[in-house]
């Protein structure tokens, strides 16, 4: 049915905003970054899988093989292998002798970064770590091994992007194209090393075009805000030293979202969709889809957790009469019909998956 697309297209905006924000937050994005530092500041090595490369704890995920070099400014990654993902990135440096005051940027030049379920594209973009103190740069001291760690306070990704899914189940792999830009906050520090493992994203914006290869196509902005983004340290290790560990029940991170995109579909009119959604708990949270066409609005507000999900859903016309689904469960299909405070009918699911709805006459229909 071509009412069902409303469905499909928030699936889309949704999965290709999650594939986005698992990539940057993840070990192969920021230990490029971190590895790409190294080599200016550390070490001559150019086996991104040697000692010198390892970020963090050994436990970690790490470069499994790939090359780095640094020529003219420019830092060169073939064949970099990390967690799943092979990433191919060439980076401008800043100038040779020059002082930096406020963020050491990287300006990428072009990159990849390719797993078994998406690859992005990079055609351009910036790298920026925020800088608490001055930052000399001198590529001489950095090659004899003198020069000082940038104190790096924070920083910023701003990127123009193609995120294309991959894999064998996907009967329509999602394609977004356009920008990407986060900020990033309170870096953490490995007791041991000194090493940078871990900066938190306090914000995250995405904008751009969202397709599939079945011919559904719109326009999309996505947000993101982590509110505890500056007090927010990884929960660390495990008693067995192995399996880092992000969060816990006692330790999470409190984000909101909002998903704006309008869309047009053959035979249906144009529709507005808004998603937004705040994290109240480690499994914990709320979300409300609104969906606008033709004088018409669905609203969906729920409460959710990691096995259930509940809310109401209401519908109203163009003559502004509203009827509303109170009390759903929306795992179980249950639920009431009510209209202007008043019931008129229960929702159940059957054994037999069919919807019942039993009206107050003692008339029923199922679905």
């Amino acid at each position: 049915m071509k009412g069902e697309a409303f469905s499909t297209e928030v699936d889309l905006a949704s999965t290709a905003a999650d594939a986005s924000i698992e990539l940057v937050i993840g070990p192969a994005f920021e230990h490029t970054i971190n590895a790409i530092f190294k080599r200016l500041t550390d070490t001559e090595a150019t086996d991104l899988s040697a000692d010198a490369y390892v970020m963090g704890q050994p436990e970690d995920p790490q470069f499994e093989s790939g090359t780095i070099t640094y020529s003219d400014g420019v830092v060169t990654i073939i064949n970099g292998v990390i967690d799943g993902v092979t990433v191919d990135i060439s980076v401008q440096l800043p100038v040779d002798g020059s002082t930096v005051d406020a963020a050491l940027t990287a300006s990428i030049n072009s990159a990849t970064f390719m797993s078994t379920l998406s690859d992005l594209t990079i055609s351009s973009g910036t790298i920026t770590a925020t800088l608490a103190t001055p930052y000399p740069v001198d590529y001489s001291a950095i090659k004899m091994g003198t020069a000082a760690d940038p104190d790096i306070s924070g920083g910023s990704i701003d990127l123009t992007v193609a995120l294309t899914q991959k894999g064998d189940s996907l009967d329509s792999p999602v394609t977004f194209v356009g920008s990407l830009a986060t900020t990033l906050v309170n870096p953490v520090e490995d007791d041991t090393t000194g090493e940078i493992i871990w900066l938190t994203p306090s914000t995250l914006t995405l904008a751009g075009n969202v397709s599939d290869t079945i011919g559904n196509s719109f326009d999309a902005s996505f947000t993101a805000n982590i509110s505890n983004a500056e007090n927010f340290e990884p929960v660390g290790e495990l008693n067995s030293g192995y399996d880092f560990v992000l969060e816990d029940a006692n330790n999470w991170l409190a984000a909101t979202i909002g998903l704006d995109f309008r869309l047009k579909l053959a035979g249906l009119p144009e529709a507005s969709v808004n998603i937004s959604g705040s994290r109240t708990a480690f499994e914990e949270g709320t979300a409300k889809i609104t969906i606008r066409y033709d004088g018409r609005q669905i609203v969906i507000d729920s409460d959710f957790t990691d096995s259930s999900s509940t809310g109401s859903v209401a519908i109203t016309n163009q003559d502004g009469i509203t009827m509303s689904i109170v009390g759903a469960d929306f795992d179980a299909s249950s639920g009431e019909i009510e209209y202007n405070g008043q019931v008129y009918g229960s929702i159940t699911e059957l054994n037999n998956g069919m919807t019942k709805i039993t009206y107050i006459d003692g008339t029923f229909e199922t679905l």
